[in-house]
């Protein structure tokens, strides 16, 4: 994968987050406008509430907002994330 200051796009950021069983991302705040899309398996995301995402699920977060994802499932998740530059 590549890092935010790669690509050519002045706009965005596309990546793809692959999360094995039990691991997670967070909590932090998030810097920019960003976008997650579930691709494969379920992710339990703590943001204003907590909440099971499955396969097509999405989320935006605006700048400054806190969150953190767990897979607390038995199966890999894959997570689709688009972040503002």
């Amino acid at each position: 994968m590549q890092g935010l200051e790669a690509g050519p796009s002045d706009a965005f950021w596309v990546g793809i987050s692959q999360y094995p069983p039990g691991s997670s991302a967070g909590p932090s705040e998030v810097k920019a406008e960003t976008v997650y899309v579930v691709l494969e398996g379920e992710l339990t995301l703590d943001c204003q509430g907590r909440h099971v995402l499955g396969r097509h699920d999405s989320v935006r977060f605006q700048a400054g907002e806190h969150r953190r994802l767990v897979n607390e499932s038995d199966a890999d998740a894959t997570l689709l994330v688009v972040i503002a530059k």
